[in-house]
């Protein structure tokens, strides 16, 4: 039998595996050569691996590596041709480290192709060399036998890359379906030809029928619970197929055993030529996530309930409280501007000292509850910080005298420059924080000083600092000294009083300024808070005059029969106002109510200069009575006297059509000088 008819016949074995068939080709190719050795190897860079192996005496092992350099296949491979030596000894190779090292004499080998691309080479050697040269008919047994190892081995690769290609998609289609399972997502197909509809066993559960039911174009919306939701779904399915339009909606269905679901559907349509050819998609159990999502929306509901309630319990708390105590700091004020002797003057300043503490809690409690809704908002005015930051601390040299410390300033490095921003807000900071520290320093001083940390174009970042030699904070109460109702330690509220509200309010008044508050302190070693701020720079030089700079001359003649009507239904409110204004020379009228003012108003002979208006009242209230007055053609100026001081209380006051507004309890000083402005210039002391 020939050379290549025996290839033939080995390869066309069916029984045999592939090693079986190259192990016997190497052995018929040893054989009919007449040489001892024959190697399919692995070529990898420099690396040489003998991957299928025939020698005499197996002493050659499977995966065995030598250096390429080392072996006869270099010349093979650089040839990419058959390379043959009859006997190396005698030819140019004589020096070659495959012959020094091993004494191969005789040698045949090809280049060995998988994909097209160059794998290694199939080689026969042997320690002696041939008598005669090789044959044609061997060389083609060579090329033949190294073609079909590559298509072998290119075959297998195929088969192995198939088979691990199944696996994983056997693995992928397992663990889609699990988590199918796991996260209730069925699918469902329509085969638009045929008319034939699938669902997956998910989808089959989820609707909970039987084994034996069909579902079809007809019923694939019956087990929708609303009319609308089936119109909507066969519109959804009707659009996919003319227009390829993909959906995704939500339904409320009736499963078989009538139970009530919410599911989540998505379909895609499939086009061939033109044509839609198939709809698929698929469907999720969403029941548990949708009356999850309707529980949030009652508990956000029930919170913003909550949250209006304690707006309008604060608000009602506010008028309520303010109301009377109008009266106690109204007639406070009366008293002390009266003949008093000595004792009476201290006790009367120990009330109206009481009365303003009261009142100072309950403006921080107002305060604290707009920065929680997030109604804060700050003025933008022009003022000069330092003499802010002066008349603020000016309260407070009193209070460090009577206790023995030392109160110092430091403006040396704030030039005199105006800044746009809310200078009641900033000197609410800078109260709270010099209030905290002239109550915590038994002994020593406390000293504030500011400078002009960066100017841009058109702002500027400020520093102000308070530091003091009292009490110190330990470093556990730092970390949480800014959380609201926080203090020092318990006993601080017995000590010394407060909310301890008013560092929080004035970190978030900070932050809303563009800046914030940082603290340093040791227990037993005072304490320093520094203020950053971010302020506009004013473009003009023309504060105007702050009621700590003007003092206004009671009975100067400016006001003198000027006729004022009160509205206002509280008799002791009409007290405090009419105590308020006796030095004046105003001529105060009264009206109980909205319904009173309306009749009034017109017939009043001189007419009035001006209204102060009370807003909550019996029958008609401030803001229907001013509409109405507005209404009636009047202009005179009308000034809102509320005891409300939330968010928006100013807003809703202009809106009426008031002028102005002021809060209760009303200072004296405020008052004539709202009515000054309205009536009159005021007269500056001498």
């Amino acid at each position: 039998m020939g050379l290549i008819s025996s290839l033939n016949k080995i390869t066309a074995l069916q029984n045999i595996s592939f090693q079986q068939k190259v192990e016997r080709l190497l052995r018929l190719g040893c054989s009919s050569f007449g040489l001892t050795t024959a190697i399919v190897s692995e070529v990898i860079g420099e690396r040489y691996i003998v991957r299928y192996v025939q020698t005499p005496d197996n002493s050659l092992p499977r995966d065995t590596e030598f250096p390429l350099g080392n072996t006869y296949c270099v010349h093979t491979l650089k040839a990419n041709d058959i390379v043959a030596f009859e006997h190396a000894g005698n030819s140019e190779i004589s020096q070659h480290p495959c012959y020094l090292t091993f004494g191969l004499e005789s040698y045949v080998g090809a280049p060995l192709y998988v994909d097209g691309v160059c794998y290694g080479t199939v080689n026969f050697s042997s320690l002696y060399p041939r008598t005669v040269r090789f044959s044609e008919d061997e060389f083609d047994y060579v090329r033949l036998l190294t073609q079909w190892i590559g298509n072998e081995i290119s075959r297998q690769r195929t088969l192995t890359q198939m088979v691990a290609q199944q696996q994983q998609m056997a693995h992928q289609q397992e663990l889609m379906k699990a988590i199918g399972d796991l996260a209730r997502i069925g699918a469902w197909e329509v085969d638009v030809l045929t008319g034939k509809v699938s669902w997956s066993d998910v989808t089959r559960d989820i609707h909970e029928v039987s084994d034996d039911f069909q579902p079809s174009l007809r019923n694939l919306a019956v087990f929708l619970k609303s009319e609308k939701d089936r119109q909507e779904f066969k519109h959804n399915i009707k659009m996919a197929i003319e227009k390829g339009h993909a959906w995704a909606s939500e339904y409320e269905l009736v499963t078989a055993n009538g139970r009530h679901l919410w599911v989540a559907i998505r379909g895609r349509a499939e086009f061939k030529q033109g044509y839609c050819v198939r709809l698929y998609g698929a469907l999720q159990d969403i029941n548990s996530q949708v009356l999850a999502r309707e529980a949030l929306k009652v508990k956000m509901q029930e919170a913003e309930d909550a949250l209006q309630a304690r707006g309008r319990f604060l608000a009602n708390m506010s008028h309520e409280i303010r109301t009377p105590m109008n009266g106690v700091l109204g007639m406070l004020q009366s008293l002390s501007a009266t003949q008093l002797d000595g004792r009476q003057q201290q006790l009367c300043t120990v009330g109206m000292q009481s009365a303003k503490t009261l009142l100072a809690l309950i403006n921080d409690i107002l305060d604290f509850s707009k920065i929680d809704s997030g109604k804060m908002l700050l003025e933008a005015v022009p003022f000069e910080l330092s003499q802010l930051l002066r008349s603020t601390m000016q309260p407070f040299y009193a209070q460090a005298t009577a206790k023995g410390i030392t109160l110092r300033e430091d403006f040396s490095q704030l030039p005199a420059m105006e800044f746009i921003g809310d200078p009641v807000r900033v000197s609410q900071i800078l109260n709270n924080l010099l209030s905290n520290a002239v109550k915590f320093t038994a002994k020593g001083s406390v000293e504030i000083s500011a400078r002009l940390a960066r100017v841009a174009d058109d702002a500027s970042r400020i520093h102000i600092f308070v530091r003091d030699t009292g009490i110190g904070i330990d470093e556990n109460t730092q970390r949480q000294l800014f959380n609201p109702f926080v203090q020092a330690d318990t006993s601080t509220t017995r000590h010394f009083g407060g909310t301890g509200l008013g560092l929080t309010i004035s970190r978030h008044l900070a932050e809303l300024m563009g800046g914030k508050i940082l603290l340093q302190s040791e227990k037993g070693a005072g304490s320093e808070f520094k203020v950053v701020l971010q302020l506009k720079n004013a473009q003009t030089l023309t504060p105007a005059p702050t009621l700590a700079d003007d003092r206004l001359i009671s009975g100067d003649g400016t006001l003198v029969g000027k006729r004022v009507l009160l509205v206002e239904d509280n008799e002791i409110n009409q007290m405090v106002v009419e105590e308020l204004l006796s030095t004046t020379g105003v001529t105060l009228d009264m009206a109980h109510n909205g319904l009173d003012a309306l009749e009034k108003v017109p017939l009043a002979m001189p007419a009035y200069d001006l209204i102060l208006m009370d807003c909550q009242m019996p029958e008609m209230d401030g803001y229907e009575a001013t509409r109405a007055l507005r209404s009636m053609g009047q202009t005179l100026p009308i000034i809102a006297l509320t005891a409300h001081a939330m968010v928006g209380e100013k807003e809703k006051c202009l809106d009426a059509g008031m002028d102005d507004y002021l809060t209760k309890p009303i200072e004296a000083e405020k008052l004539q000088l709202m009515l000054h402005g309205y009536l009159g210039k005021s007269q500056v002391a001498s």
